[in-house]
């Protein structure tokens, strides 16, 4: 089952234009979640395979993060507030062996801010380049060194800051699509003239889709729709 999911093109007030799109994988239910509020910012988790209510964590993850950023958190902040939240509920129902991965970009007038705990992979591409740099920290073979949300995690998320004049385009992907997908054709799909809702489409729905993938691809404002 395939799934598409879109947001509002960008109309007056709103700080950049973003569009995702999320497959599920062979599980049969899809633990990725994604939010998108072209006022604000974006979130993105990706639920622990082979734990119990990922895709749950994943949506409380998420909801819970974007109403920190309406409330006017950083990324950073708003990932621990999330955090807090997430781990009560692990707490709660017992289930210790839950989390997800979570990234987070805030937008205002001037600037990104990202923050991520786990394999959430960012590109950038910043004007002027001609390929896009992969932020995240982790290797792309799967040596993560920043840890999932779960009922254990302390330690201090990742992050950075991008002033809006640099950057071209963002690709925000779970690991359904790096690690299928290779950085050339992540970065052949961020330079190309398309829309976001192509490009995020693009980057999830191949033939084969083995892993719960979900790409959200973010631009600078563009002309309103």
């Amino acid at each position: 089952m395939r799934t598409m999911r879109n947001v509002p093109r960008c109309r007056a007030g709103h700080l950049f234009e973003a569009d995702y799109c999320s497959a599920c994988g062979l599980s049969g239910h899809n633990e990725d979640y994604a939010l998108v509020d072209s006022e604000v910012g974006v979130c993105v988790a990706d639920g622990v395979g082979g734990a119990p209510l990922g895709d749950a964590v994943s949506r409380l993850l998420c909801h819970t993060v974007m109403g920190a950023l309406r409330d006017g958190c950083s990324a950073e902040e708003a990932l621990e507030v999330g955090r807090c939240r997430l781990k009560s509920f692990l707490r709660t129902v017992d289930s210790p062996r839950s989390g997800a991965s979570v990234m987070v970009l805030r937008c205002d007038a001037e600037n990104y801010e990202v923050a991520w705990l786990g394999d959430v992979a960012l590109f950038a591409l910043g004007k002027g380049e001609q390929e896009p740099q992969l932020i995240t920290s982790f290797d792309l073979a799967g040596d993560e060194s920043s840890h999932a949300v779960n009922v254990r995690s302390n330690e201090r998320p990742m992050t950075a800051f991008f002033p809006k004049d640099d950057i071209c385009r963002f690709a925000l992907c779970t690991d359904g699509v790096w690690r299928d997908v290779s950085s050339d054709e992540i970065a052949s799909l961020l330079k190309r003239d398309i829309s976001v809702r192509e490009a995020a489409a693009r980057l999830v729905l191949r033939d084969t889709v083995r892993d719960d993938s979900t790409a959200v691809v973010v631009s600078p404002r563009g002309v309103e729709e």
